[in-house]
């Protein structure tokens, strides 16, 4: 497990500058991949899922410091006393381990989360560090509507948004959630089916393509947006 995330940091280096990579044909790091079947791109969910964690993270190390400080104090160390100070402090200093292992975590799971587009179907990835290794794949033929969603001042300044992926009746409705720079996927789903289907039609002699719905949907005036 430690050396397939060691892997995911060193294999995403192009990914960091610009949220999109190109794997080889066939990559180590994507273990249900079929054969014959390439890569298109790849993404994880935006950065700005971190944005509370580091916050909760910061403020936890701002009061651990502040409170080993008061701690130093003549003041503080004559009205508590020395015997109650060490496991006070001893008290702190697990919490905050136990706090700085969690945040670490979820860094771990952050990177190990990852949206998939091949040239047959959409595959998410949804995977932690010890408890969850999850992988829903969305056959291109299967998918009829296309959705972009982008509301709000966030989804609309940190360019990221929700991908909805709709298809026949027995298809249940897959949202992809919190996908940076959601135009581009728009269009790589749309050219992977279009792409597909095309060549399927060939395969069987008929090169026409059905009438499919390719939408977008900004919304850009919404009041709130939950995070």
């Amino acid at each position: 497990m430690i050396k397939q995330v060691i892997n995911l940091f060193r294999g995403t280096k192009n990914l960091r500058k610009s949220d999109v990579a190109q794997l080889p044909q066939k990559h180590e790091n994507f273990k249900g991949q079929q054969e014959n079947e390439m890569v298109i791109c790849f993404c994880r969910k935006h950065y700005i899922l971190l944005l509370p964690q580091l916050m909760v993270f910061l403020a936890s190390s701002i009061a651990v410091g502040f409170s080993f400080w008061a701690f130093s104090q003549p003041e503080t160390v004559e009205l508590i006393g020395t015997a109650l100070i060490r496991p006070i402090a001893m008290v702190v200093i697990i919490l905050y381990t136990w706090h700085l292992h969690f945040c670490i975590l979820r860094v771990f799971n952050y990177y190990l989360r990852i949206l998939i587009i091949t040239d047959t179907r959409v595959v998410e990835i949804d995977r932690t560090l010890y408890f969850r290794n999850n992988l829903q794949s969305t056959d291109l033929h299967e998918i009829k509507d296309i959705n972009v969603y982008q509301r709000g001042f966030f989804m609309t300044i940190f360019d990221f948004g929700t991908v909805t992926l709709l298809g026949g009746s027995d298809f249940a409705m897959k949202v992809l959630k919190f996908i940076p720079n959601p135009d581009y996927y728009f269009r790589k789903i749309h050219e992977a089916k279009r792409t597909y289907l095309a060549t399927r039609g060939r395969q069987k002699g008929n090169v026409s393509l059905p009438n499919d719905k390719i939408t977008k949907v900004e919304v850009v005036n919404a009041s709130e947006i939950s995070l």
